[in-house]
């Protein structure tokens, strides 16, 4: 080795690599185009609002739609359009008057479950249904937040942070809005009218040792209860049915505090024998720590009415089938009935830069097939869900 050769140092290379994130994200944002919503055929339209092209047609007659024009001069229809003739039809669903909007969290104990892939189109499959979304990042890797493609730095856009730690910065323009009751100003529009979305970045991972500091149990504050209020009110006051939390691969106080806000938690795991073992240590420690907390006469905490076990990513092999039996045969009850089925489709989707099955029927860049299948796993999945929705809006039907 040449006796005269430096080598830079450990704090000059994570220095070197910090100090680049700038260009990088510049370079980002010149490779991304901004995504544009979704244009739907007459027929698509029809089929989205449960009625027959001709009535679309009588109804353009009258004058209570006014379809675009492709550039071939057929009739296309934005997802706002869909909605206005499902007004017409009283056929949108909406969460019912006096009614809180209901907040779904996906939670577990590690990557690699589908977690994030299932919440997105979760969330995409609602608002084709008709729903107003509001779409929480609590994950500091923000990959929801790049799916949903915010054309804004993230570090330029404040996360749910605010909502959760009182900042005080009086350089930070963000920090001197009052979110005790409101969080309208972290909600960012998407490419989808009907989805808002609060924005994750790398600042969520201060979150945890903020709210430890945060905690003042002199006066029944605990370091997560600041959530649930506004952001319920939030939404409610904007008119969003739903609120759906994409959470942090591991057990935090941010988890707790996502946890504590939600009416529904899901658990998405697949059934492979690691996993089943990562789902039933993160539910030990989560009951241990709940029930401490529940104890604890300082401490309050909201426990979601209905948890579930997602099975995730499901092939149906032999090994799978076996171990879902086997958790199946003890936790029938507490399990969700659907699997997410292993797809092709929805694991593209997970790509940097690459759109849903929602988004395109090109979106999916094999098998047409495939992408129709995987439309159907998630639709069969928010066809359960929203079994819970009439529980819990105390509903016999949603319109």
């Amino acid at each position: 080795m040449d006796q005269a050769q430096t080598f830079p140092t450990g704090l000059e290379t994570l220095q070197a690599v910090g100090g680049i994130g700038g260009e990088l994200q510049a370079l980002l944002k010149e490779e991304s185009e901004p995504r544009v919503g979704r244009l739907f055929s007459i027929s698509e339209a029809a089929q989205l609002a449960g009625c027959s092209t001709s009535y679309i047609r009588r109804r353009e007659e009258l004058g209570d739609i006014e379809p675009l024009r492709s550039a071939q001069g057929h009739r296309v229809f934005t997802l706002d359009l869909v909605n206005t003739i499902r007004d017409i039809l009283g056929t949108r669903p909406r969460a019912p008057d006096g009614k809180d909007p209901l907040v779904l969290a996906y939670m577990n104990y590690k990557g690699g479950a589908g977690k994030t892939t299932t919440s997105i189109h979760s969330a995409q499959a609602f608002a084709l249904k008709g729903y107003r979304v509001l779409f929480v990042d609590c994950d500091p890797q923000a990959s929801a937040t790049q799916a949903f493609s915010l054309q804004k730095d993230p570090l330029d856009c404040p996360s749910i942070r605010y909502g959760l730690v009182p900042i005080d910065d009086q350089e930070d323009l963000f920090a001197q809005h009052d979110y005790t009751e409101d969080l309208s100003p972290l909600i960012q529009s998407t490419h989808w009218s009907t989805i808002g979305l609060i924005p994750a970045n790398p600042e969520l991972h201060d979150v945890d040792y903020e709210l430890t500091s945060y905690a003042d149990l002199e006066h029944n504050q605990a370091p997560w209860g600041r959530l649930k209020k506004p952001l319920i009110n939030t939404a409610k006051r904007l008119g969003f049915d739903l609120i759906i939390m994409d959470g942090q691969p591991h057990l935090s106080l941010l988890t707790l505090a996502c946890i504590e806000s939600a009416d529904i938690m899901l658990m998405p795991a697949r059934m492979s024998g690691h996993d089943i073992k990562s789902t039933v240590t993160f539910c030990q420690k989560t009951e241990h720590l709940i029930k401490e907390f529940i104890n604890n006469p300082r401490m309050r905490y909201r426990i979601p009415r209905h948890i579930r076990m997602l099975p995730t990513q499901f092939d149906g092999g032999s090994v799978e089938n076996l171990n879902l039996g086997v958790v199946q045969s003890h936790l029938a009850e507490h399990m969700m009935r659907t699997p997410i089925a292993k797809s092709e489709a929805i694991k593209y989707a997970g790509n940097a830069d690459a759109l849903s099955v929602f988004e395109s029927d090109k979106a999916y860049p094999g098998n047409r097939t495939t992408a129709e299948r995987a439309k159907t796993i998630i639709t069969e999945h928010i066809e359960e869900l929203e079994v819970f929705f009439r529980h819990l809006w105390d509903v016999k039907s949603i319109p």
